[in-house]
């Protein structure tokens, strides 16, 4: 698979801060259509990350059942 890390860099440049009436929906949606899946679904995962607050550093403990048997 390609090197896709430059999708996560952001250029703070390169970017406006609009308002949600602002937006056309038609271009927002041909924009995207343009875009190869891995990079939506790249954008899609920052998205996530950045609204559940997603921390890299605090790794979760892994849940282990076993069956005991009743004698």
């Amino acid at each position: 698979m390609e090197n896709l890390e430059y999708l996560t860099k952001m250029d703070k440049k390169a970017f406006q801060i609009l308002t949600m009436d602002s937006i056309n929906q038609k271009d927002e949606t041909s924009y995207w259509l343009t875009k190869p899946p891995i990079e939506r679904f790249i954008a899609l995962e920052l998205l996530r990350q950045r609204f559940y607050e997603y921390e890299t550093s605090s790794t979760r403990f892994q849940r282990v059942f076993s069956v005991a048997q009743q004698a």
